[in-house]
């Protein structure tokens, strides 16, 4: 029994992770193509917010940091390779 949740706790996090990983791309790639960025940036903060809350919700707190976690990650590794991408283009 307790090997089998183990098992299931591992999974909940690699998924919690992965979710946090696409999340942050997708912010990321929003980064700089806001029309009303006073008005998206709150929007964009909030959505997240209640990503988060729904993986509180069917997990717990340490899923919870896995996801910030992996979306900070992937959200800056998104920005830079923009930003390089921007840099080599103008070259």
């Amino acid at each position: 029994m307790g090997e089998g949740l183990i098992h299931y706790k591992i999974v909940w996090t690699l998924g919690s992770m992965g979710l946090g990983l696409v999340w942050g791309w997708l912010m990321g790639s929003l980064k700089g193509r806001e029309v009303r960025p006073l008005r998206a940036i709150p929007i964009i903060a909030l959505t997240a917010l209640l990503v988060s809350a729904q993986v509180l919700w069917f997990l717990d707190w340490i899923r919870v940091s896995f996801f910030f976690g992996a979306m900070l990650f992937a959200f800056f590794i998104h920005i830079e390779w923009r930003r390089k991408l921007i840099h080599i283009e103008r070259s």
